[in-house]
């Protein structure tokens, strides 16, 4: 006496509670006797039923068969879903076996709030505030980098700041979902040791000064070049390193004077940098 049910397989979900991509499903059903009926659902989809008889011609009718093998589509949504398939063979065992699975194509968003991307910043310690979000992250394998050093992986404590390099700095975050879902971002920005800025920086071939300084509503950029410029960008940062101003100008061999508008800036300290190529110059300003 056959008391065995049938037995149905999906290879596709066998070893995976999240999937990423999912048009089609193999599904396949065996059992030691014949079957007789069979049909699978798709979460709230109608029932498909399945064929267990073959035609073997006029002289033989149509016969059972001990096992079945097909290719069927699926739409999944997001999130869970089901795909149930009930089996009977003609001993009349049963077996109702729910396939349960994840589906999630969508890659986890990364938000770096803090540092700012190209900003300088004019102390040795900065703020940190990375957001990750996806509902399925894999904090385990997530992770954030500075300058290339360790990694800081986000199922642990995420230090308050970071402690940068003179320079340029690079912050790199890399994120992965449980369905293998991943997304990347990077920024650059520059740390300048504020000890070096009290005074004027002399380039080799650019030398720069601000007057009035301390200034209220305008100042003047003055600027002594040992050859012409087509374009160098003028910057200017708080203390929080954000750029709240910024000029391209075309500078002549000799003296340039520029006139800055300050208007709408807080009283302050601010930094006024020069960039001409890989060369950097920096001023303090002070906004009364």
């Amino acid at each position: 006496m056959d008391k065995t049910s049938p037995q149905a397989e999906i290879p596709e979900l066998k070893n995976n509670k999240f999937i990423n991509n999912l048009s089609t499903f193999n599904l396949s059903i065996n059992d030691s006797s014949f079957l007789d009926s069979a049909s699978y659902k798709i979460n709230s989809n109608l029932k498909q039923n399945i064929n267990c008889y073959i035609d073997k011609g006029y002289s033989y009718g149509v016969m059972p068969i001990y096992s079945i093998s097909q290719s069927s589509s699926i739409s999944p949504i997001q999130g869970k879903n089901t795909i149930q398939v009930i089996a009977s063979d003609i001993a009349k065992n049963k077996d109702t076996t729910n396939f349960e699975f994840i589906y999630d194509n969508t890659a986890p968003t990364i938000n770096i709030n803090y540092p700012k991307k190209d900003s300088i910043y004019y102390k040795p310690r900065v703020n940190l505030d990375v957001l990750v979000s996806d509902l399925y992250l894999d904090a385990g394998k997530s992770y954030l980098q500075l300058n290339s050093g360790s990694k800081i992986y986000l199922n642990s404590t995420l230090p308050d700041s970071l402690t940068l390099n003179k320079g340029s700095n690079n912050l790199y975050v890399y994120a992965v979902d449980s369905a293998g879902n991943t997304s990347t971002k990077n920024i650059n920005f520059n740390y300048t040791d504020t000890t070096q800025l009290i005074t004027e920086q002399r380039g080799e071939k650019v030398t720069c000064s601000i007057y009035p300084n301390p200034a209220q509503g305008r100042t003047t950029l003055s600027t002594v070049c040992t050859r012409p410029y087509q374009s160098i960008s003028v910057n200017i940062y708080n203390m929080q390193g954000i750029n709240v101003c910024r000029h391209i100008l075309s500078l002549v061999a000799g003296l340039n004077t520029t006139i800055i508008d300050l208007t709408g800036l807080t009283p302050g300290v601010y930094y006024v940098t020069l960039t001409t190529g890989d060369d950097y110059l920096y001023n303090k300003l002070i906004v009364k």
